[in-house]
C-alpha cells in the first residue's frame, strides 16, 4: 500500500459505513474497520468526511470549437476544475475536423488533451463530415477506445448529417456494439449568427 485513508465514512453504491481504505497506485486494495499503516505509508485522516469513488462526467466539451463560440476551458483548466469537484474521469466530445477523417480528428484531439489533462479521459467521436472515407473509419474507432458516436440532426452546414448517413452510422454502431447519441432537434437552418 502507498496510502491509507482513515476514520472516514465510506460511501459505496449501496451502503455508508465508517472504515479505513488502503490504496496502491491509485487503486483501492483494502477496506476494513481499521488498517494500520506502516511508517513509510502516507496517512490521510478523513474524520467527519465522506470517502467515495471519483465521479465520471460523460458529457464534456473541453478545448472545442463551437457553433456560437469556442469553449472557455481547455483540457488543463477543465480537468483541474473537475478534480476539485471530485470528478476523476471525463468523456469529451471530439468533433470531426472538416476534410479530415475520424481517425485524424481523434489523433488531433488527443494531441491537445494528452499533455494537459490531469485526470482520466475518453472521447466520443462526432460524425460531422460523412464522406465515404469517414464512414469506412467507424469500425476502427472501438479499437482506439472510442465506443460512442454522436450525430446531429441540427446545425445545417456545420454538424448536421442527412438521414441516410444516420442510418449507416446506426447500422455500423449496432454491428460494433457502440452507443450512438443523437442531437435530435431537426432544423433546416444554417449557422446561428454571432
Amino acid at each position: 500500500m502507498d496510502a491509507v485513508i482513515q476514520n472516514g465514512t465510506v460511501v459505496t453504491a449501496s451502503d455508508m459505513f465508517l472504515a479505513d481504505v488502503a490504496t496502491r497506485d491509485g487503486k483501492i486494495t483494502a477496506i476494513a474497520d481499521r488498517i494500520k499503516a506502516p511508517p513509510d505509508v502516507r496517512v490521510i485522516n478523513a474524520r467527519g468526511m465522506l470517502v467515495m469513488p471519483g465521479g465520471v462526467d460523460v458529457h464534456t466539451h473541453l478545448q472545442t470549437p463551437g457553433v456560437l463560440a469556442d469553449t472557455a476551458d481547455d483540457f488543463f483548466t477543465g480537468t483541474v476544475a473537475a478534480a476539485h469537484g471530485g470528478t476523476t474521469s471525463i468523456v469529451n466530445f471530439c468533433p470531426q475536423i472538416r476534410g479530415q477523417g475520424l481517425l485524424a480528428s481523434l489523433a488531433a484531439h488527443r494531441r491537445l488533451a494528452d499533455p494537459k489533462a490531469v485526470i482520466d479521459f475518453a472521447l466520443h467521436s462526432i460524425v460531422a463530415d460523412p464522406s465515404e472515407k469517414t464512414l469506412s473509419e467507424l469500425g476502427a474507432l472501438p479499437a482506439e477506445g472510442v465506443t460512442s458516436f454522436k450525430l446531429f440532426m441540427a446545425y445545417k452546414g456545420d454538424t448536421m448529417v442527412d438521414d441516410g448517413t444516420m442510418i449507416r452510422v446506426l447500422d455500423e454502431a449496432a454491428r460494433r456494439g457502440v452507443v450512438v447519441m443523437v442531437h435530435a432537434e431537426k432544423r433546416r437552418c444554417g449557422r446561428i449568427p454571432a
